[in-house]
């Protein structure tokens, strides 16, 4: 084959491409483009709500994570799920925290075995920080969650720990499990709270 006939094909497949893609792109849509909403063709619906991200940017990154990671809700029903206090590298800390016992809600007589996992991140000499608070957030045991494997991992990490104290009445409290941080620095920082009952 002759190069002059080579150069002719391969001209007629770019072109024949080009005109394809040209025809496969859809009309008539609503486009992002630097952060505002743009018509292309004549779109038969109006402009959309959702704010506008470059797909390829953090920012889109960030809305997805966040509408699959939506923190729990704050509640002071017996039902409530944990309270998320603080996000680690912009994860909810209720994700890297899981309690067995109690469940939020739960009725607490002492003395209570609390049982639960983490991340192996949260711990410190295979120990993790546990408060119990009563409503008035006067604390009733500061304590350690032990760790019940090896904790120099990222993976989970099972822990217990043993609540003894004393209440004159039933009331709502608080359990918080806390990341332990011998660095002291904000930014390493967590904790998830959850709503309990007490009973004397």
């Amino acid at each position: 084959m002759e190069k002059s006939n080579l150069w002719l094909i391969i001209g007629l497949i770019i072109i024949a491409c080009a005109l394809l893609l040209r025809v496969a792109t859809p009309r008539n849509r609503w486009v992002c483009v630097e952060g505002k909403w743009q018509a292309q063709g004549k779109p038969s619906s109006p402009a959309p709500q959702k704010a506008c991200f470059d797909p390829n940017s953090v920012e889109s990154e960030i809305e997805v994570l966040s509408s699959i990671l939506k923190p729990p809700i704050a509640s002071s029903s017996p039902t409530s799920t944990p309270v998320v206090d603080s996000d680690l590298d912009g994860i909810p800390a209720a994700i890297e925290v899981e309690l067995i016992s109690p469940q939020a809600g739960e009725l607490l007589t002492s003395p209570y075995k609390v049982q639960g996992r983490a991340r192996g991140s949260w711990f410190f000499e295979a120990t993790l920080p546990i408060v119990l608070k009563d409503a008035a957030g006067n604390i009733l045991v500061e304590t350690y969650g032990q760790a019940q494997s090896d904790w120099m991992t990222s993976d989970w990490v099972p822990f217990e720990a043993d609540l003894v104290f004393s209440t004159s009445t039933e009331k709502m409290g608080e359990l918080i499990i806390k990341k332990d941080n011998p660095s002291g620095l904000p930014e390493n920082e967590g904790q998830v709270t959850y709503p309990v009952r007490l009973q004397p």
